[in-house]
């Protein structure tokens, strides 16, 4: 991914799922992931509607990379990651100031 915006949109933050110690999805693990979050939302409930920003009930962050104009971030799209954006973040009015980035996905089997 390329950021292309300016720093007040956060960068991309990296999650590890607290139940299952996972830090990516995989064929192989994804039916033990669903399992596992089925029972967290029944002792939990859903998390606020919100941005995931750092530590929470069921994710814990292990990783965030600050964004910087036109800078890159390279990772497997099966990793747990969300948009690192401010609890204090208020978007922009203009569509042509919001967070701008590039992403491409490749398949390296």
């Amino acid at each position: 991914m390329i950021y292309l915006g300016d720093s007040r949109f956060g960068g991309t933050s990296f999650y590890r799922h607290r139940r299952t110690g996972y830090e990516e999805i995989t064929a192989e693990n994804r039916s033990n992931y669903q399992l596992a979050l089925d029972a967290d939302m029944r002792l939990h409930g859903p998390p606020p509607k919100a941005y995931a920003n750092g530590d929470a009930v069921l994710f814990e962050s292990i990783f965030c990379n600050e964004l910087r104009f036109n800078s890159a971030v390279v990772y497997s799209g099966r990793m747990l990651h969300a948009a690192n954006m401010p609890a204090t973040f208020v978007p922009p009015r203009s569509e042509r100031d919001w967070r701008l980035t590039v992403t491409s996905l490749l398949r390296g089997d």
